[in-house]
């Protein structure tokens, strides 16, 4: 079968951006096509069996996170989707350390909330500030709910959720960075009575915002 379609980005065409069509998340599952979209944003896939297939695409290719666009449905016979708008969402984030003397992040990312899992689906890690005191953005952010993880220099991650809508695709929010320490020591043991030696535990503030 045959799947075709127009991709564009608030109104724009998304010309020569990579693409792909997958059965899970893109680089996973069994089944993924890649292809480019035209100067006018079109794409073509052929050979794809009936399935549900997630859409996505990376207009810097596969050194950046792939953005999904919307899951497909494919029948027996081909498909037009015709033209997809994508919303283009932006996230600014302002990093406001709660100490005397400012520090930077190890790393700070973006990723697809889930109440089941602690972190889902990444959707992108933003550069560095241009200059001191400028936010770090995430482009091409699609609608939807998100969490972003700050990782700081002491291996802690302070989280938060963020939501970006087709009404509001822009989202500016401040991150407080806790400064101090604490040690909490203490004793684990399993109701069956079986050893933990060698297991991992997460601690994890009551609010939810540091791990």
């Amino acid at each position: 079968q045959k799947l075709s379609g127009r991709l564009q980005s608030n109104g724009t065409p998304l010309a020569d951006a990579s693409i792909t069509l997958c059965d899970e998340s893109p680089g996973q599952g069994i089944f993924t096509a890649f292809g480019k979209t035209g100067s006018d944003g079109s794409f073509e896939f052929f050979g794809v069996e009936p399935g549900e297939y997630t859409l996505s695409f990376s207009l810097s290719g596969r050194r950046h996170p792939w953005v999904r666009i919307r899951t497909v449905r494919l029948t027996s016979e081909s498909a037009d989707l015709g033209t997809i708008e994508f919303v283009a969402g932006k996230v600014s984030v302002r990093l406001e350390a709660l100490g005397e003397t400012p520090f930077e992040p190890n790393r700070i990312t973006l990723a697809e909330y889930s109440p089941t899992w602690m972190y889902g689906t990444s959707v992108g890690r933003a550069a560095p500030p241009e200059k001191p005191g400028d936010p770090y953005v995430f482009d091409n952010v699609p609608p939807g709910d998100y969490q972003l993880n700050v990782r700081l220099p002491d291996y802690r991650v302070v989280m938060e959720r963020v939501t970006v809508t087709p009404d509001r695709p822009h989202a500016e929010l401040t991150v407080e960075l806790p400064r101090g320490t604490a040690s909490v020591q203490g004793t684990f043991e399993q109701p069956d009575g079986k050893s933990t030696f060698g297991s991992s535990l997460k601690l994890r503030s009551v609010d939810g915002h540091i791990l």
